[in-house]
């Protein structure tokens, strides 16, 4: 599309939330920062930019569904995207009818090989608002997952799990933080107006920037989802333990385990997400060595009484921050090649674990050749046991634990406060 004037700033949002959105629906794109990076547009903007991309690709099936009811023939992608766009901004956005019918008009006519196409995209768009449009958007479901992603979840939940799952992910998550001291949680929770999940987990709904919020500054709490809190939390009492936080950045859990007591080595190969991690044990005064290597490739003489991997993995539990997920291009056998390097590491990881220590293995997953079968795996080939959970937060569901020794949390979990993200967690030791 041709650059679009700077005296149309509507347009201009438009424009950039259309193009990141067709480069993740039509070639598979990564949605991150560079989509939405453009100097043409004020930070306000952005932001409405990047809710337009999250509410159209969290809604692409209920769309299209839509769409269906009014469309006999399927238009080209860059049309498509067009009322996709325009439908979530009338019904998850907010914007008022006449403005995103004429906004996506306008849009369509930015590219002369589709301009013949806006008397189109009015008239289809024009009978998807209304009391008549509610209808149909209400009566259309959630988008379905990829068969690679549904039919595992399907295997061990069932099909009535999975699509309520698939309707979690419609919902923009909350925000959670995880505290540095329990005792602040009574006084957060008033201050924030937030909703207390664990001795050290509030949630709350976002007012304006996450870093303007009481606390932040001061280094009180850190942003970290409920799931991923969990499987320190599952550890007990961590002072005075040594912690090896392999894959640590950004760097939740390396510091939950310092607030803890615990004295702490984070690796992680990402140098750039690693400054994250430095940036908040320094705002939050905790303190980790931090190295900067591959945790496959690093050795020591030191051994620990926990190490912790939340290993690389397929990120399939939180696709309710990352609704690009399931468009993204794979290569084929990337999946399996995923689990062999999960194997890997927990290898590595028990070379580093003490002959009583524990191994805390996670991984942000739905998927359990991810989860419950590279733990079986790895209790067979390396002669290791799970340990007791003990998860006592309340509304914690003895459900989650899966039978096999480990916790499973899963985004359609808490429906009515927020959801969760899709985790696995197991702890593992030596068995003789």
């Amino acid at each position: 599309m041709k650059p679009v004037p700077t005296n149309r700033p509507g347009l201009r949002v438009r424009q950039v939330a259309f193009d990141a959105i067709h480069q993740v629906l039509a070639y598979g794109k990564r949605l991150d920062s560079q989509l939405l990076a453009t100097k043409s547009l004020k930070p306000d903007e952005r932001a409405m930019a990047r809710r337009i991309v999250m509410a159209t690709l969290r809604h692409v099936g209920r769309a299209d569904q839509v769409l269906a009811e009014v469309i006999e023939r399927s238009p080209r992608l860059r049309v498509r995207n067009i009322l996709r766009l325009a439908l979530a901004e009338i019904h998850v956005c907010g914007t008022q009818p006449h403005a995103a019918v004429d906004l996506a008009v306008q849009l369509v006519g930015l590219d002369r090989r589709h301009f013949h196409s806006k008397g189109f995209v009015n008239a289809v768009l024009r009978r998807t608002t209304g009391k008549a449009g509610q209808i149909m958007w209400k009566k259309a479901g959630p988008t379905r997952l990829p068969q690679w992603i549904a039919e595992p979840v399907a295997s061990y939940a069932g099909r009535e799990v999975l699509h309520r799952i698939e309707s979690a992910h419609e919902f923009e998550p909350p925000l959670d933080i995880s505290l540095k001291r329990a005792s602040e949680a009574a006084q957060l929770v008033e201050i924030l107006d937030a909703q207390q999940l664990s001795k050290t987990s509030l949630r709350l709904r976002p007012k304006g920037q996450v870093s303007q919020l009481h606390g932040y500054a001061e280094g009180s709490w850190w942003v970290q989802d409920y799931a991923a809190s969990r499987p320190v939390s599952l550890l007990g009492d961590l002072k005075g333990q040594s912690v090896l936080d392999l894959c640590a950045a950004p760097g939740g859990k390396t510091l939950q385990c310092a607030a803890a007591g615990a004295t702490v080595t984070s690796l992680d190969r990402s140098e750039n997400r690693l400054h994250v991690l430095r940036e908040n044990l320094d705002r939050t005064k905790l303190e980790a060595r931090v190295i900067c290597c591959d945790a496959l490739e690093w050795t020591s003489d030191e051994l620990f009484d926990i190490v912790i991997i939340d290993v690389v993995c397929s990120a399939t539990g939180t696709i309710r921050r990352h609704p690009d997920l399931p468009y993204r291009k794979q290569e084929v056998g990337w999946l399996e090649r995923l689990a062999q390097t999960q194997r890997q590491f927990i290898a590595k990881a028990i070379s580093h674990v003490r002959a009583d220590g524990r191994l805390l293995y996670c991984v942000c997953s739905l998927l359990p050749q991810e989860g419950e079968w590279i733990t079986r795996w790895a209790k067979t080939k390396h002669r290791l046991k799970s340990m007791p959970l003990r998860l006592t937060d309340p509304g914690a569901d003895p459900l989650w634990e899966t039978g096999e020794g480990g916790l499973r949390t899963r985004p359609d979990y808490w429906p009515h406060t927020g959801g969760m993200d899709g985790f696995y967690t197991e702890i593992l030791s030596r068995s003789g």
